[in-house]
């Protein structure tokens, strides 16, 4: 919590420099991304929130998972609304797909 401050201002995560962890990392907002693409000439074409929402439900998604009925309709689920904004924006990873014209 000491570093939270300092990675909601920059984004910014540097191991040893303000938290501790394996790798460097800068977090984006899904805009925050999606505008830095297209101010250089990328065109976005989609993005989806990877683990949906999943992302913050490990043990249930886990106990869904051994019913595999329930879990063929929650992968349904997860598949339908992976690509609303406020899914992509919660999720804890998210993919953005572009094209860039050379």
């Amino acid at each position: 919590m000491k570093y939270a401050e300092t990675h909601l201002e920059t984004g910014d995560y540097i191991p040893g420099l303000n938290g501790e962890g394996f790798t460097p990392a800068h977090w984006f907002l899904p805009e925050e991304l999606q505008e830095l693409l297209e101010t250089r000439g990328a065109q976005v074409l989609e993005m989806a929130g990877l683990e949906g929402l999943s992302s913050h439900h490990k043990k249930e998604t886990n106990r869904l998972y051994k019913d595999q009925e329930r879990w063929k309709m929650w992968i349904n689920v997860l598949l339908k609304i992976c690509t609303h904004p406020s899914v992509v924006g919660s999720a804890e990873h998210f993919l953005l797909v572009g094209r860039k014209h050379c």
